[in-house]
């Protein structure tokens, strides 16, 4: 059986953060999702995005799962609100 470590994102955003000098989130907002319209973007839960959020169950397809926030947010605890604005025009 083949293991994955992910440790490696964490390790990485951690990096990002020392060599901008500010927190993860900031600078992957103000980089990236900002230039790319999808202001509604983030990695932490709101009550615009809280709305927006899909319902997630169990196994049993009847128990609702709560949201959680990841606890470190390189290894993809994005949510994403919009797609960015250049998706729709991409021929890709």
């Amino acid at each position: 059986m083949r293991s994955t470590r992910t440790s490696g994102y964490g390790l990485a955003g951690r990096a990002l953060e020392r060599a901008a000098s500010e927190r993860y989130e900031d600078f992957i907002g103000r980089e990236f999702l900002a230039p790319l319209g999808m202001v509604d973007s983030g990695f932490f839960l709101d009550g615009r995005a809280a709305a927006a959020l899909a319902t997630g169950y169990d196994t049993d397809a009847r128990s609702v799962l709560p949201y959680w926030n990841m606890l470190y947010r390189p290894f993809g605890g994005l949510n994403a609100q919009r797609h960015a604005t250049w998706l729709p025009s991409c021929s890709c």
